[in-house]
Order: structure tokens, then C-alpha cells, then sequence
């Protein structure tokens, strides 16, 4: 009997996860990597050349919210949501590593539901090393007909990256449109004149 109850127990529960998506449940975060543990952090606890790039950078914009990624071996990262709807992750040495933007927030500012520093490890690190000029500005969450949990990370290039539930690289497609309006590739280019990048990351390159 009692063999009988935890079967159906555990049949429950199983049942429970497929039959709801994150939709169902916007404000629960589902981390796959389980090799990386996610916190909130007051923005007084950020590290000082976090909180001074930001300043230096972003000087009319709020920190809206802070999280700190930790793995197993003690590596940690940082995502800073900004009220300009800026979702900027950093190295713990202030280093920006990857800039998010949620083009479909309505909340007033921050990240999206899914922040960068949440993708598993292996994904951030592919958008890094193969996009290293271009900004994110969707992550989607979708659970599969088979039940499996995958990660669509969009940029603003118009190419949107599929990923498995431990962030390995599944496929590359291009979606119809582009929001910077010149069919596709990098934001490397000056548009407004202002002898800037147009990628949102500020330009630290030396003119001599």
C-alpha cells in the first residue's frame, strides 16, 4: 500500500510539470543549469567597477534589480537590470561580457522574465564567443511536444539561437524583419553620426 501511494504521488507531480508551461507561472524562474546558483542582490552589493561603469555609462538610469551567478567552481557573475530596460552582465572584475535589452517590456524598466546570466552556462558562452558585437533582445523558454525544456534567444540582428535545456547549441535561424531596419547583420555601425557604435555598449576604443 504504502509502495502504492508513492507511485501515485510521483505520478502527480510528474504530471503537474508537463501539463503547465512557464506562462503559467511568470513569476517562477526555471534554472536548468544545475551547476549555477542564482540570488538577488541589494545594488549597494554589487562589486565598486560594476557600479562604476554603470555611473559612468548610464549616469541618468536606475539599477531596477541585481542578481549574482555562482557555479560550482566559484566563478561569479553578475546581471544588472537597468530602468532603461538594459540587462547588462558582467564579470566579477566589472568586465561587460554580454548586453540584453527587453524591446517588449511594459513593466517601466528592467530585464526580461529571463535575464543572460539564467541561460545555462554553455549558451551564454556560445552567444559570447559567436556574437560578441550584437545585443539579445528575447529569451524565451519553451517546453517542446516531447516535453523538453528549450531556450530561443533572439538578438537584434534578426537571428534567433535554439538551445537545449543545458545550453547546448541545437540551431540558428533568421526570423522575418529586423528591428534595426537594414535587413540584418551587426550593430557595429555609427548611424546617429555620433562617432559611436549603435550596439548599446559603450565604445572604449583609444583614437590614437
Amino acid at each position: 500500500m504504502k509502495n502504492f501511494l508513492i507511485f501515485v504521488g510521483s505520478l502527480l507531480v510528474f504530471s503537474f510539470y508537463f501539463a503547465c508551461t512557464p506562462e503559467d507561472y511568470p513569476d517562477v524562474t526555471i534554472d536548468s543549469d544545475a551547476q549555477k546558483l542564482t540570488t538577488p542582490i541589494a545594488p549597494s552589493a554589487l562589486p565598486a567597477p560594476i557600479t562604476n561603469y554603470i555611473t559612468t555609462n548610464y549616469p541618468n538610469d536606475t539599477i531596477n534589480e541585481a542578481f549574482e551567478h555562482v557555479d560550482t567552481s566559484g566563478n561569479v557573475k553578475y546581471d544588472v537590470c537597468l530602468s532603461n530596460g538594459l540587462d547588462l552582465y558582467f564579470a566579477q572584475d566589472g568586465t561587460l561580457l554580454a548586453l540584453g535589452h527587453d524591446d517588449d517590456d511594459d513593466s517601466g524598466g528592467g530585464c526580461d522574465s529571463i535575464t543572460i546570466g539564467e541561460l545555462p552556462t554553455p549558451a551564454i558562452e556560445y552567444v559570447i564567443a559567436n556574437y560578441p558585437n550584437d545585443t539579445i533582445i528575447d529569451i524565451d523558454l519553451e517546453l517542446t511536444s516531447a516535453g523538453a525544456l528549450e531556450y530561443e534567444v533572439k538578438l537584434q540582428d534578426c537571428t534567433e539561437l535554439l538551445f537545449n535545456d543545458i545550453g547546448t547549441f541545437l540551431s540558428q535561424s533568421v526570423s522575418g524583419g529586423c528591428l534595426n531596419g537594414n535587413g540584418g547583420g551587426s550593430n557595429d555601425d555609427d548611424d546617429d553620426g555620433d562617432g559611436d557604435d549603435d550596439d548599446g555598449i559603450p565604445d572604449n576604443d583609444d583614437d590614437d
